[in-house]
């Protein structure tokens, strides 16, 4: 063979070679890139010792401190745990909560895995919150660049600019000064976010009602009585829903309740019982809390009583210890670089940048006088790491129940196997970030080290899909609206997610709906004057073209006979091409009209009186610095001082009036106005209330 041709055979060969490595294979292995993302790998990108003595400091032990400990203390991060509490049981150990509550898909598969998934293994069928305790204190041993403080509280930070530089710490043995290169705040206090002056507002604000927050919880347990036979270990892990048959318990106080009441059996012949809430509890006024938590044990030593008599497995058994503490949801809400709202939720929003996914239902039983209500029930969502990002300061992170949410939303995300995802997540971006020398509000799909983070959670086998459908409300003309006010807490979906939108309509769901919508979008828009006009229209009678007329006509001083009402309505586009036409489809002025185009009314009228979005964003200028008393507006916290206790609807004026006056108010001010739960008015009058399709 001569030199030229086994010259043309090398350049042949060469040039197959590089097309190959160069052309072809990184087509076929797009998408298939490998990022390293163990422990090993981000070892050796994190500082050396000079500088901090640690690199993530983790505030609160409970379930999601937890996880955001573990989580980076895996990765090789020196890390700290500052517990409040002397365990690290948390609120699972303060509060007995007998559960993870794991979120769950519309198929029944745990949502998230990771750590939650891990944690629900190691400790098997039989829960209990004294096996959590010690499965979590064996957890933290097992790591070695994780170091714990229990006891300890955080009591100043040190900031320079935007970053915190140190914190100082109250411990057992006196006050101590640490830092760490990055924070998390994984407490039910969020304690390190206020006294890093993160935004917040107070319970329900985003809705008008600063002073009102989700209803506080108080788990009890019984235990066999003297002599007692009842053996209850076969049932050990065990958990019974009551209250839900013909014979049901009547609460001796008017402002507790139960929702979503169990038994948990234990495996040594005790029980947790959980559901009992009490209602209308200021959580930042330490009289009401005390005053709560002395009501709900009077309650569950009565509950006690009334189990033991109607159950069975409880029959010789007696109440034995209240927990230490109540449980609360909602108390601050913290800004971030994005809040989640109700709308996210249903509308099933995906984030790109995802980092957790919740699915516990939307409850809405704030607003309500007595009862259990859910707004909504979605199979899954998505949680964007943008929530657990604080505003305003550079390397803090937030995880748990005080994450940037809207309130309503905050009744699903702060479920405790949601939280424990959050923790993960945290903790896993908080080492990216010192690794990387890089702020958490960075990070979206077009920084560098994004892809680094999604595999370090893929790692960690956090399983989050890469999409989440929304919610099935069915398929009706007015689907929209109804979404619109339910982002609004001011219906009812059910479990079911059924809003019935073939029902007949009474007069007082569509009342509902003006007073309570006008109230909760745009305060200022709200006088005595509306609600003393809208009164009347709160009766069981049905809807019908003349009434609803008339309802819409009090809005805007527009009086008469109904057809000229809806003329001159018409003609101001006060009722729209969209209602005209469903309207002319009903036969005469008397027939009734069905909750559809309630809804979509409602919806028009609320946006088109007030002037306002009634998507369920939160107002920019609703939040306040922590530290600074009333969030928002100083007026509106005044309003709210003066209206403490009454409905949705009562003004400064209405609370100095007599108590039957009040009761009154309290009346008018329904929240759910589907056909499945009406009319179910603010707490604090005691008045019935109806349940799904019991017209």
């Amino acid at each position: 063979m001569d030199k030229e041709k086994v010259f043309r055979i090398v350049l042949i060969a060469a040039l197959v070679f590089f097309i190959y490595q160069f052309g072809f294979r990184p087509i076929f292995n797009r998408g298939s890139e490998v990022i390293k993302a163990d422990r090993k790998y981000w070892s050796e990108l994190l500082p050396d010792e000079d500088g901090p003595v640690y690199d993530v400091i983790v505030y609160g032990a409970e379930p999601q401190g937890i996880a955001a400990a573990i989580s980076a203390a895996r990765l090789g991060a020196r890390t700290l745990l500052i517990s409040e509490d002397y365990d690290m049981g948390g609120i699972i150990s303060r509060c007995f909560i007998p559960e993870l509550e794991a979120p769950l898909d519309g198929s029944g598969k745990m949502l998230n895995g990771g750590f939650l998934e891990e944690l629900h293994k190691k400790l098997g069928e039989c829960f209990s919150p004294e096996k959590y305790t010690e499965a979590v204190k064996e957890l933290i041993q097992a790591e070695s660049d994780l170091s714990a403080i229990a006891g300890s509280i955080v009591t100043g930070v040190n900031m320079r600019g935007k970053r915190i530089e140190s914190i100082e710490v109250q411990t057992k043995d006196g006050e101590v000064e640490i830092s760490a290169r990055m924070y998390i705040d994984a407490s039910d206090s969020g304690m390190l976010l206020e006294l890093c002056n993160v935004p917040y507002f107070t319970g329900s604000a985003d809705l008008g009602l600063e002073n009102r927050f989700m209803p506080v919880s108080l788990n009890f347990m019984m235990e066999p009585g003297p002599g007692s036979d009842t053996g209850t270990g076969k049932l050990a892990g065990k958990t019974a829903v009551f209250n839900d048959g013909p014979v049901k318990y009547q609460p001796i106080y008017s402002s507790t309740r139960l929702e979503d009441p169990r038994i948990c059996f234990l495996d040594d012949g005790k029980v947790i019982i959980s559901g009992l809430q009490v209602a209308g509890v200021d959580v930042l006024d330490g009289d009401s809390m005390q005053r709560a938590y002395e009501i709900a044990v009077e309650e569950a030593k009565d509950l006690s009583r009334w189990l033991s008599e109607n159950y069975v497995e409880l029959k010789d058994h007696v109440f034995s210890k209240a927990a230490p503490g109540l449980r609360v949801r909602e108390s601050k809400h913290y800004r971030g670089k994005y809040m989640l709202s109700v709308d996210d939720i249903i509308s099933g929003r995906y984030f790109d940048d995802t980092v957790a996914m919740g699915s516990h239902p939307i409850m809405i039983t704030k607003f309500a006088v007595s009862g259990s209500f859910i707004g909504a029930d979605p199979d899954s969502y998505a949680i964007p790491l943008g929530s657990l990002v604080p505003d305003g300061v550079l390397n803090l992170l937030m995880a748990g129940p005080r994450i940037s949410v809207s309130s309503l939303a905050a009744s699903s995300t702060s479920a405790i196997g949601t939280c424990i995802a959050q923790g993960e997540a945290a903790g896993a971006v908080a080492v990216l970030c010192v690794a990387r020398n890089e702020n958490p509000a960075f990070l979206d799909k077009n920084h560098e080290y994004f892809k680094e983070l999604a595999a370090v959670l893929k790692a960690k086998k956090m399983h989050l899909p890469a999409r989440s459908a929304a919610m099935d409300f069915g398929k009706n003309w007015s689907a929209e609206a109804a979404k619109q006010l339910l982002s609004l807490g001011l219906l009812a979906a059910g479990p079911e997610n059924d809003l019935r939108y073939d029902a007949p309509a009474q007069q007082k769901d569509m009342a509902y709906i003006l007073i309570n919508g006008i109230y909760r979008t745009d305060r200022s828009s709200y006088t005595p004057e509306l609600d003393a006009k809208l009164r009347p229209y709160i009766n069981d009678s049905n809807l019908t073209f003349d009434s609803m007329v008339r309802m819409v006509g009090v809005l805007y001083g527009i009086e008469g006979d109904p057809d000229s009402v809806y003329e001159r309505l018409c003609d101001k586009n006060f009722i729209n091409r969209v209602l005209r036409d469903r309207i002319e489809k009903l036969e005469t002025n008397a027939e009734t009209i069905t909750m559809d185009m309630v809804y979509y009314i409602g919806a028009y009228s609320i946006r088109c009186y007030t002037g306002k979005d009634i998507s369920g964003s939160v107002p920019e200028g609703l939040f306040a610095p922590a530290g600074s008393g009333d969030a928002g507006d100083p007026s509106a916290g005044e309003a709210a001082s003066d209206t403490e206790g009454a409905s949705d609807t009562e003004s400064a004026s209405d609370a100095e009036e007599t108590s039957d006056t009040d009761s009154d108010i309290e009346r008018a001010s329904g929240t759910e106005v589907t056909p499945g739960t009406e009319g179910a008015d603010t707490w604090g009058t005691g008045a019935e209330q109806q349940m799904a399709g019991s017209r």
